[in-house]
């Protein structure tokens, strides 16, 4: 029989579970007496996947089980489509039908096709079918027959196949590719050179061979040089071709056969608010815009200035064509290298006044919704005026119908751990814009929810990139409370130099400006910096006067804080009956103004008091109130720790084992997060 697969890729590596995947679902023999329908699966992903090498790869190892012959076809489909009775004219004298006999229609030709395979054992492999409507002529209609169908499409309107997603190399794996063209030893001799070059590859096989193959041919360069040369963004893309294989070359095959795809500044299609159609192509050039990689549906039609449905409808239609994943519902993501293409192919088909009203659109959208969050997650807390303007008026009226603000800190701290690395990549990519407005805001919108979450290495970047913005920004509101969050962030990793300097210029402003809401908040932040060094005196004597200008100004939110970190202070200072005046004080503040995290913060430090008293009844009764009140109010965070390893020292003192135990574990969790060594001191305690 026809023997027609091309010859197996002699380098090819991972894949280990598709292949596995697809062989089983392809080699299963029919059942005895019930012959059931013809196994198909259809691989599908984006250009340069290596959904050919698999399926070529996947074609061979089952030799065995299809013994009386493969077909194979490239169908063209990306490109310039064959017909499909052209194939199966090809397909009836490879089958062994002479010329005079193959009938001249479409529909004639697959019977014959059908009737000729029927009971052979005959494996098909059509390679870049465009659409299903190409496949569907081509089906044998006997189950002992197996299909194997590559496309750019998901064809999801095949009947009874099987899809498989073909997805990015896995670091492992574009490492074993990348060995297994250059060699093992020369990969090896310069490791942080190859993870340069694998890093900008972002996982593409194509890519991965590409730069290879690269140097392969070229014996006198060193890894290290080719890395330099695809450092560059914006010479990537043209730095990965060789011969007659080009990552922009394939990405151009995709975006070619969008709807406007071809289209110039001139002629593309621009989708106002009104207008029921958005044009994938345009949608796709925004894209390479946002310097964000993963993007929500309200982010994008901000983006796009067009409705959210019409947006929707053109995401759908790049993501069928594989120039989008969608990881969860109205979620979007686009790989490295195609941002790379979109921001370049933005840069010659639309006009520089286009491209930056909508990088701005997009980012101030993020402002406003981050602004909201913000606002719900704290909403005693006195934001800048400048952040409380982004909040009040949406940048993007198009895009606010599905995105309404969050209810409650609970939406809003879910919202932000969705959002944060799209934030931390807005802020950054609107400093480099010379949009500083929107990236302080961004930053200081986020300064309640990295209070709340232990990501301390995100709130250093973004405190640092709000502090230089507001510098620009010129709006001492926003410049001090970023210093203050970048004095609180200098404070958690112990550079009291820095932490210093930060709270000493914010202490200034908010003096200069006469602000004393402000002025006695950094006092605050000061207390807390001198407690992180034990020097417990001076921090009590800013927390009296931070606690004095409260009082004066009847801000009973802002005295609980400061109480209760003067109950803490004294806490330590072992003036247990002066620590629980004052925060029994904090205490009722907090159930007064609703305060629900700040009355877990201070439900655990009346646990502390009472522990080292020995009161362990009401040290329970206070850990389980505080417990409860931070896993409503905060994710993650070293107060969780906190609570949960002492929680479980007074109930063991109690005689209550079980629930000291299930405590215990609970905590550990957390402190695995943060490297604390006192995991390792519950583990062993606990067994």
């Amino acid at each position: 029989g026809p023997a027609q697969l091309p010859p197996d890729t002699a380098d090819f590596t991972g894949r280990a579970g598709a292949v596995k995947l697809l062989c089983d679902a392809l080699g299963a023999e029919p059942a005895p007496g019930r012959p059931g329908a013809v196994a198909i699966s259809v691989l599908a992903g984006m250009g340069g996947v290596g959904k050919t090498a698999l399926a070529v790869h996947v074609a061979h190892r089952l030799h065995d089980r299809f013994g009386d012959g493969q077909l194979f076809a490239s169908l063209q489909g990306a490109t310039r489509p064959l017909r499909s009775a052209e194939i199966l004219a090809r397909f009836l004298r490879d089958l062994g039908l002479p010329d005079a006999s193959i009938p001249p229609g479409e529909s004639e030709r697959a019977a014959r096709y059908r009737t000729l395979l029927a009971g052979r054992r005959m494996l098909v492999v059509l390679d870049d079918a465009r659409d299903t409507a190409q496949v569907r002529p081509l089906l044998p209609g006997s189950a002992t027959c197996g299909v194997l169908i590559t496309s750019r499409s998901k064809l999801a309107d095949l009947p009874g196949a099987a899809p498989f997603a073909v997805d990015m190399l896995e670091p492992g794996e574009a490492r074993d590719m990348f060995a297994a063209i250059i060699g093992a030893e020369r990969a090896g001799a310069e490791p942080e050179a190859t993870s340069s070059v694998l890093a900008s590859c972002a996982g593409l096989p194509l890519a991965v061979r590409i730069a290879a193959g690269r140097l392969a041919s070229r014996p006198g360069w060193t890894v290290a040089y080719l890395a330099a040369r695809l450092a560059d963004q914006q010479s990537r893309l043209t730095e990965l071709a060789a011969g007659d294989l080009a990552v922009r070359a394939t990405f151009s095959v995709s975006y070619a056969a969008l709807p406007a795809g071809r289209d110039d500044a001139g002629n593309a299609s621009r989708a106002g608010a009104g207008n029921a159609s958005v044009s994938p192509a345009r949608v796709f050039r925004m894209l390479g815009l946002a310097g964000v990689p993963d993007l929500a549906l309200p982010a994008i039609a901000a983006l796009a200035d067009a409705p959210p449905e019409a947006t929707r409808r053109a995401l759908e239609a790049l993501t069928d064509a594989h120039l989008l994943t969608s990881p969860a519902p109205d979620r979007y993501r686009l790989h490295d290298l195609l941002r790379s293409y979109a921001a370049d192919l933005a840069q010659h088909v639309d006009s520089a006044p286009d491209r930056s009203a909508a990088a701005g659109r997009m980012m101030r959208w993020y402002a406003a919704q981050a602004g909201r969050a913000a606002q719900a997650l704290a909403p005693s807390r006195r934001l800048p005026p400048a952040v409380r303007g982004y909040a009040a008026t949406p940048a993007a009226a198009t895009a606010t119908a599905t995105a309404a603000a969050p209810a409650g800190h609970g939406e809003a701290l879910d919202w932000f751990e969705t959002e944060r690395a799209s934030l931390i990549a807005v802020a950054r990519h609107a400093a480099d814009l010379g949009l500083p407005d929107v990236a302080a805001c961004i930053a200081v919108a986020m300064w309640g929810y990295f209070q709340r979450t232990p990501y301390a290495e995100d709130w250093l970047a973004v405190s640092q990139v709000g502090v230089d913005s507001a510098r620009l920004y010129g709006d001492d509101d926003v410049l001090s409370w970023m210093l203050n969050g970048l004095g609180q962030v200098h404070s958690l990793h112990e550079r009291f130099g820095d932490a210093q300097s930060c709270l000493s210029e914010a202490l200034e402003i908010r003096r200069r400006t006469g602000d004393r809401t402000g002025e006695a908040t950094i006092m605050n932040s000061l207390a807390i910096d001198l407690l992180y060094q034990e020097r417990y005196t001076e921090a009590l004597d800013y927390l009296s006067q931070a606690l004095a200008i409260h009082a004066s100004l009847g801000e009973d939110q802002y005295a609980g804080i400061a109480l209760n970190n003067m109950g803490h202070i004294l806490l330590c200072l072992q003036r247990y009956d002066e620590a629980l005046d004052h925060l029994g004080r904090a205490l009722a503040i907090r159930l007064e103004t609703g305060d629900q995290h700040g009355l877990g913060i201070t439900e655990n430090s009346l646990g502390d008091a009472y522990l080292a008293l020995g009161r362990h009844v009401e040290a329970v009764d206070h850990y389980q109130r505080g417990r409860a009140a931070l896993q409503a109010t905060a994710r993650n965070h070293t107060d969780h720790a906190d609570v949960l390893c002492n929680l479980g020292t007074a109930l063991d003192a109690l005689g209550r084992t079980a629930e000291a135990r299930e405590a215990w574990q609970a905590a550990i969790p957390h402190l695995d997060r943060m490297d604390d060594p006192r995991a390792a001191a519950l583990r062993t305690r606990l067994g």
